[in-house]
């Protein structure tokens, strides 16, 4: 639980105090899960009608609580459904793909190259050139760097190639 500094949580014998007692026992705070915080997050990046700065902010401190060591695996990563932004403005990560200007993402490079060239043959592959990760340099955050960011990315459902989907329905397949 996020407890202001002064309320004593546990006593010098690490037995819990009267004040967490009452506090838990009343259902007044409880332990956060990752995963809610996670998805609480997420479902402000997904917030069209929040500004852009609201939702890289949370953005940002999603890749915080991802990165805290408190055991999130990647499905739960991606269940969120984060939003990120693209080309083609902020969409789930689960439609995104990596680009050339994420050093890391080696099928980025080759994605953005192939792309940039054959969208005009395709309609498809010109809606995929839009979900085109912005590039990791021009993005406005204070932490975390390019690789952290790509595997946080990547467990939310970041990919660098194509993704298979049905010509009849235009739906991603699995």
């Amino acid at each position: 639980a996020f407890i202001d500094g002064r309320i004593r949580w546990v006593d010098g014998a690490r037995r819990q105090t009267i004040a967490r007692r009452f506090l838990e026992g009343n259902r007044l705070v409880r332990e956060y899960q990752t995963y809610d915080v996670l998805r609480s997050l997420a479902e402000i990046t997904r917030d069209g009608e929040a500004s852009d700065s609201t939702r890289r902010v949370a953005l940002e401190w999603a890749i915080r609580v991802w990165s805290s060591g408190r055991g999130l695996a990647p499905s739960q990563t991606e269940a969120a459904d984060i939003y990120v932004p693209t080309r083609g403005g902020w969409r789930s990560a689960r439609e995104a793909v990596f680009g050339d200007k994420w050093p890391s993402r080696d099928g980025g490079h080759r994605l953005e190259r192939f792309l940039s060239q054959a969208h005009q043959y395709s309609e498809t592959l010109g809606k995929t050139r839009n979900q085109l990760m912005i590039p990791f340099a021009d993005w406005e955050v204070g932490f975390g760097d390019e690789c952290e960011w790509s595997a946080f990315l990547s467990d939310a459902g970041v990919v660098d190639c194509l993704r298979p989907i049905n010509v009849l329905t235009e739906d991603v397949v699995a």
